[in-house]
């Protein structure tokens, strides 16, 4: 069962009265697919009680993305939520703010950062971005007060950079993550994969095959190799990157002693639909 919250009052209130209990949490900006649902469905399976926030956060959006844009599609998430969370006889708090108020206290300008993280990847080309990240986990942990937080895989440059914000400021907290969930054809699935027709869709899996490329490569080949080698050219699409890293330090990898390699890209689709993706894997030669 349910329960909709929609001031941070009332979400208060309700986390005191939750006692000897496990709590999970799944932040997500709503308009859900199968991929926050497996998130849900994760924290519903390791927790006693489930609480899942649908908030667009405004501080993570550029001044040229899609904020005013971005699907919200209350009623149809709670519907998803509760197709998931009710077979399983589970409690679930689903914490929808009406307003930015309700998260964010009035005149708050502290920033947070972890550089060695977030100067990389997505962070290049975003400036600002996982500042805006970091401030809404912030005041929603201190909201939800969980045991344990669940995040997607996909987004990993993000899940590396809240675990260790967590570990240094909420160290009683539990980040975990969840495998990319896909779409048929093999796409990581994402909100904005609506904005896409089918043929760009056929398209964009230009991304995952590439990595898969890459990945077999580094399954045969000892010597250290360059995702930038493996970027070709096609029509409508315009790469962001392409890397080969290390999994736990994103610095590049060593081929000799990186135990564990991220392979990670991200490509614009006719400049209108900017999607990521990666693949993490053991290092086959350590």
């Amino acid at each position: 069962m349910a329960t909709i919250i929609k001031n941070k009052n009332e979400l208060l209130r309700t986390r005191e009265k939750i006692i000897g209990q496990k709590v999970g949490f799944v932040p997500t900006m709503g308009n859900l697919h199968k991929g926050h649902l497996s998130l849900v469905e994760k924290s519903l399976n390791e927790s006693d009680v489930t609480t899942i926030s649908i908030f667009v956060n405004p501080t993570q959006f550029g001044p040229n993305e899609d904020f005013e844009s971005y699907p919200r599609t209350l009623e149809e998430d709670i519907e998803k939520i509760c197709s998931v969370a009710n077979p399983l006889n589970k409690k679930v708090y689903i914490f929808a703010p009406t307003d930015m108020s309700e998260v964010y206290p009035e005149n708050f300008t502290t920033k947070f950062s972890i550089p060695d993280i977030e100067n990389n990847l997505c962070g290049l080309k975003r400036p600002g971005h996982f500042q805006g990240v970091l401030s809404v986990i912030y005041h929603l942990f201190n909201l939800v007060h969980p045991h344990v937080a669940i995040f997607g895989q996909k987004d990993y440059q993000q899940f590396l950079l809240i675990k260790k914000f967590s570990e240094d400021m909420f160290p009683a907290i539990e980040i975990k993550s969840a495998p990319i969930v896909r779409e048929d054809s093999g796409l990581a699935m994402s909100s904005r994969n609506n904005y896409l027709s089918n043929r760009e869709r056929a398209q964009a899996i230009l991304l995952r095959d590439t990595i898969l490329n890459i990945q077999n490569k580094l399954l045969t080949e000892k010597s250290q190799i360059a995702g930038d080698d493996f970027i070709h050219e096609s029509p409508g699409i315009d790469w962001d990157y392409l890397k080969i890293l290390d999994a736990q330090t994103l610095t590049t990898y060593s081929p000799t002693e990186s135990k564990k390699i991220l392979i990670a890209g991200a490509m614009s689709v006719l400049k209108k639909v900017r999607i990521i993706d990666n693949i993490l894997m053991e290092n086959p030669h350590v």
